[in-house]
């Protein structure tokens, strides 16, 4: 009895631990701006869905701060939103978070010389 007990202790935690997926990023560097920011692409989140591309970006501004963005392009009709923002402070701690739900979601067309433009040629062929 002591034996099973004793495996069902070690096991379980084994288990839960192994069962947890695994989360990685492949960081490409899209572009850098004229003041010294770079945006970047997680090659590994980008998911599609019929004419809509999900995906997320990091933009590191001159200081090293960092934010996270969560980005859908609509690529049939040029327009796209925020998802999702992380922002971190220079000591990579969450300094504020924001979700925002489909309903709420505010679309905008993607202007020619932006950042998400770049997005745009990469993900939409």
């Amino acid at each position: 009895m002591k034996k099973s007990l004793l495996f069902a202790c070690v096991s379980l935690p084994v288990f839960f631990i192994l069962s947890i997926p695994a989360y990685s990023s492949d960081w490409l560097q899209v572009e850098d701006s004229a003041g010294g920011e770079k945006n970047y692409i997680d090659l590994a989140s980008i998911g599609y869905k019929n004419a809509m591309v999900t995906f997320w970006a990091r933009n590191i501004d001159k200081k090293g701060e960092a934010t996270r963005t969560r980005f859908s392009i609509n690529c049939e009709n040029g327009t796209a939103a925020m998802r999702e923002i992380i922002i971190y402070g220079s000591n990579e701690t969450i300094v504020k978070s924001y979700s925002y739900k489909d309903e709420k979601l505010q679309w905008g067309k993607i202007p020619r010389y932006s950042f998400m433009n770049g997005f745009q040629k990469l993900l939409c062929k």
